[in-house]
């Protein structure tokens, strides 16, 4: 069996933009017009959307585990279709690797990315198949990560802002 043009062109893309993410963050590229709404706390917000498009690659596992097939199958090529929407959506969101636990949701994505875009960009076939179980569960494992990343991030996020909002200057 082999995989449709589209799933090969969408896995190397998504594998030239985690790449193209890694050369301009490590290169410390600047936009000064990206820079300047990322610092606005609405722009942050509102391209956040990163989580829901995250959770949203659930989907495709919770209807695995159901036993939904043919759903599971439709869904498929939506879970692959998101991966390039995630990459955007963090360059957008910020343009820097960040440090402590942004770096480690960066890199745990796109690593993710990474083994999602190598296994949408090959089929199936007896000669790879243990190879390609393994990286599989590589990648649900580093999904999961990530999304226990990005929940502890906006769970620290929501609580510094909140914190934050609660002080009060001090009066002289």
């Amino acid at each position: 069996m082999r995989p449709t043009v589209g799933r090969t062109v969408t896995g190397y893309l998504l594998l030239v933009g985690v790449t193209a993410f890694i050369l301009q963050a490590g290169l410390d590229f600047k936009f000064s017009l990206l820079q300047s709404w990322q610092a606005k706390t609405f722009y942050s917000v509102l391209t956040a959307a990163i989580v829901a498009l995250l959770v949203y690659q659930w989907q495709l596992g919770y209807l695995r585990l159901r036993g939904r097939v043919a759903e599971a199958s439709r869904d498929y090529g939506v879970h692959i279709a998101i991966g390039p929407a995630i990459i955007f959506a963090m360059w957008f969101h910020c343009i820097k690797f960040g440090y402590a636990l942004n770096m480690a949701l960066r890199i745990t994505m796109l690593a993710s990315l990474s083994t999602g875009a190598v296994l949408g960009a090959h089929a199936r076939s007896p000669h790879w198949d243990g190879g390609r179980r393994v990286l599989l569960g590589i990648h649900i494992l580093l999904t999961c990560l990530a999304s226990a990343l990005a929940s502890a991030a906006v769970t620290r996020d929501v609580g510094m802002k909140s914190a934050t909002s609660r002080v009060s200057p001090i009066s002289a």
